[in-house]
């Protein structure tokens, strides 16, 4: 029975979609609430969205040994209504008038702790719920659904942000985590029961996770290009939305609609990834995808100086992003997960998350402090350029030349 055929699959596959446009939703629309209703300047953006980071930061690399102790499933339960009911808080409270950005800042700091241990849970419970000579498919079907969220969600995101205004489109983000809370509290697979490395410390667990990870060339080349490309992505990102909506003037439904066309190229590389994987095979298109998902983070700067023409500049750069990310995250995510030992795929999902999150935080502050000193155009040249270092990592031994799919873990 392949995977879209197992009812148990078919509950995660939706929980996770739900709860990725939740995600993807808050990151986007609580900015949005700082910029247009407490007319929160530049910096104070980019650190808005660096404390969504932060907690991967601070507690990346222990999420994992602290994950592979708990049922996953209710990992992922209490961090879908624990996000749900935090940020109900934001239109309430601008309803009554008593928003404030220190409030901001305190849920973002909280959402994101939520979000880890989300992020983390749910692509280790893959194999719970699907039998090992369908992972490979199921991976492709996460990696796939993960990619088009991402592209997906920020234009439904403005949209609702045009029509609700920007605190009660977080409803709707509040709304998408209840429902992956209902469909996760709905499955019924039985989890094995936690190993020996549960006895362990915590601190020799969490050193024996991040030692695994660091052992295998492929998983590590895979860490350090991610961090490389996550560290300018999210220092683009930081200032992206203020570049957009006050230098270009655009409003929150245009943002969407240039993020739209970000979502046919994700949709199209879902589609057909599964076939350039089995052309090309998929160390070839990890490599490919990363390509072309710094490309089109390298173009964006050519908007600028584009005056009547930014707008298909910017979505053609979204188009050929969201395609690469993608083909990169279905290959990527399917590999990693195949050479990772069930007792490691906590820590190991951990230890990678930690590596984006610090790379996300750092890359948050260094665009809050990179649009301080030399301005909003200097630094998307900057960042957009330096996503380019990130494809050089995956040259590892045996990746380009990886034709075929992991038969099974590597050894610990």
């Amino acid at each position: 029975m392949v995977p879209w055929q197992r009812r148990e699959f078919l509950k995660l596959w939706s929980a996770q979609a739900t709860g990725l446009v939740g995600q993807t939703f808050s990151v986007l629309a609580m900015p949005l609430v700082a910029i247009i209703t407490l007319h929160a300047s530049p910096s104070t953006v980019a650190l808005l969205v660096a404390c969504f980071n932060l907690p991967t930061l601070v507690f990346g690399l222990f999420a994992g040994v602290v994950i592979d102790r708990l049922p996953r499933r209710s990992v992922l339960i209490v961090s879908d209504i624990g996000r749900a009911l935090l940020l109900c808080s934001i239109p309430i409270c601008a309803a009554v008038g008593v928003l404030t950005i220190g409030q901001l800042f305190a849920l973002s700091i909280l959402v994101g702790t939520l979000d880890l241990g989300w992020m983390t849970a749910y692509r280790s419970y893959v194999p719970t719920v699907v039998p090992a000579a369908h992972l490979s498919r199921a991976y492709a079907m996460v990696g796939a659904s993960d990619g088009v969220t991402r592209t997906a969600a920020p234009s439904l995101a403005g949209l609702a942000v045009q029509l609700l205004g920007a605190p009660m489109g977080l409803s709707v983000t509040s709304a998408c985590y209840f429902l992956s809370g209902l469909f996760n509290s709905r499955i019924r697979a039985v989890e094995p029961v936690a190993d020996s490395s549960a006895r362990e410390s915590v601190l020799r667990s969490f050193l024996d996770g991040l030692a695994y990870v660091w052992r295998h060339a492929i998983i590590r080349a895979f860490a350090v290009s991610e961090a490389s490309y996550i560290l300018f992505w999210s220092a683009t990102q930081s200032v992206l939305l203020v570049f957009l909506s006050r230098s270009l003037h655009m409003s929150p439904g245009l943002i969407g609609l240039i993020f739209t066309i970000g979502t046919v190229g994700g949709v199209v590389a879902a589609f057909v990834a599964r076939r350039i994987g089995d052309k090309v095979g998929p160390g070839p298109a990890i490599v490919v995808g990363s390509a072309l998902r710094s490309v089109g983070m390298a173009l964006l700067p050519v908007a600028i100086v584009c005056g009547p023409l930014a707008i298909p500049v910017l979505m053609a750069t979204r188009l050929v992003n969201a395609f690469g990310w993608t083909l990169w995250d279905v290959h990527r995510e399917t590999v990693q997960q195949q050479l990772t030992p069930d007792r490691y795929r906590g820590r190991t999902n951990s230890s990678v998350l930690f590596l984006g999150g610090a790379a996300l935080t750092v890359g948050s502050a260094m665009g809050a402090a990179l649009v301080a000193v030399v301005g909003i155009p200097a630094t998307l040249t900057i960042c957009g350029v330096g996503t380019l270092f990130a494809t050089g990592w995956l040259f590892a031994p045996r990746l380009w030349t990886m034709r075929e799919q992991p038969t099974g873990p590597v050894a610990a």
